[in-house]
């Protein structure tokens, strides 16, 4: 079976899924997550959820994908993803925890591509920053 790349989601955060594509894929990361606020807080005892803490979180990711069909473009090569993220931790309904939270990430391979009001950019950075939205499990300090 061909496939462009592959068969599940494999993406760095500041890049689009299958940004590069390949039936291999070697990828890794580091974050430090500290906290920012403990907040402990639930602004009614019958509220459906509990607020823990706000925490940050600096992030490295990269990763290469290699082994793609003959002639669908150019060779892999690694690519690198820098950024932060503020998220909150939350209990939703006592036993589901998780932390929303809002990213920042600067990916200096990334293509500037051309849009309908500039078919011509530059080769500035400002297409290589992504801001983004996550959810993740709890994270307890």
């Amino acid at each position: 079976m061909n496939t462009p790349g592959a068969s599940f989601s494999q993406s760095l955060r500041g890049y689009d899924d299958n940004w590069e594509v390949g039936t291999q894929v070697a990828r890794v990361g580091a974050a430090y997550r500290f906290p920012i606020i403990p907040l402990y807080y639930n602004s009614n005892a019958t509220a459906p959820f509990y607020l823990q803490q706000i925490f940050g979180e600096l992030f490295y990711e990269g990763g290469e994908a290699w082994g793609a069909e003959p002639g669908r473009g150019d060779p892999a090569r690694w690519l690198n993803a820098l950024g932060a993220e503020i998220n909150g931790s939350v209990t939703v309904f006592r036993f589901f925890d998780v932390a929303p939270g809002v990213g920042v990430a600067y990916a200096p391979q990334r293509a500037v591509r051309a849009t309908e009001d500039d078919p011509y950019p530059s080769n500035d950075d400002d297409q290589k920053w992504v801001i983004y939205l996550s959810v993740k499990g709890s994270v307890n300090f």
